[in-house]
């Protein structure tokens, strides 16, 4: 049966947590909490498919650029035309067209996976990011954001806790909307009993490091991990939280073989 999610235009915060075949599906949304007045939460996410074939992720509009939020729901709302014959590649081309046709200089940030008959891929542009753990919490891949920043991480010469406070972490050449944009993928794999993926836009992971994210929701039971992951996203506090902004995440485990 299919199912479309979009989530979007909240204004403090929303979570759910669901079984979608054989997978645990939860995600959470929240405006960034010192907005004022018609500022509007710029992020969006969005699951979208069948329970044998479908998408998710978040997009989020990037600061410094008009109409952040109408950048955001138009990538969800392509992206979520997704089916089982679909083409993740061209969605994607389609969806920075439809950034382009805003004819604002707006940008985006997507992220997403494309599970296909237990084969998981991933895709992203920008610096919303991607964890992917099996069954015993230990990380099987992760996303590099297209930022200096991410680069550095990614060559081993700034440790990733230490990036959260880098002053050009904000910095990103990579956004939908641009020109020419590049889409990075990787090949698929198959995703066991236990595996679980983390999908967030840069409110999350601009303030928890992954190593906190492994023990919060990598490991453990998951609906534990889920509330707990959000209570501690509802709960921002300036001692424990680098940077207020609006945040957003998809979070998936496999609970049947």
């Amino acid at each position: 049966m299919p199912f479309k999610k979009i989530i979007c235009d909240i204004n403090e915060f929303e979570s759910d947590l669901f079984d979608f075949g054989d997978y645990r599906i939860g995600y959470f949304i929240s405006r960034h909490k010192y907005k004022e007045g018609t500022e509007q939460n710029e992020d969006s996410l969005f699951i979208s498919g069948d329970e044998k074939s479908f998408v998710f992720g978040v997009a989020d509009g990037a600061g410094g650029h008009p109409r952040g939020r109408d950048a955001s729901v138009a990538i969800s709302e392509e992206i979520s035309k997704y089916s089982a014959n679909s083409n993740s590649l061209d969605l994607i081309e389609a969806a920075n067209q439809k950034v382009n046709d805003l004819k604002a200089g707006a940008r985006a940030t997507l992220a997403f996976a494309e599970i296909k008959d237990d084969n998981i891929r991933f895709y992203h542009v920008g610096d919303s990011e991607i964890l992917y753990w099996n069954a015993h919490g230990n990380e099987l891949y992760t996303s590099t954001p297209h930022s200096g920043v991410g680069h550095m991480v990614k060559a081993g010469v700034l440790g990733q806790e230490e990036s959260l406070s880098h002053p050009e972490r904000n910095y990103v050449n990579n956004l939908m909307g641009d020109d020419l944009i590049k889409i990075e993928s990787t090949s698929s794999s198959i995703m066991k009993k236990g595996h679980t993926v983390l999908i967030g836009s840069d409110g999350l992971f601009d303030n928890i490091p992954h190593d906190t994210l492994t023990e919060l929701i990598g490991q453990g039971g998951f609906d534990k991990s889920f509330e707990d992951l959000v209570n501690f996203c509802k709960t921002q506090t300036e001692d424990k939280w680098l940077k207020f902004d609006d945040t957003s995440f998809v979070v998936i485990r496999k609970v049947k073989a």
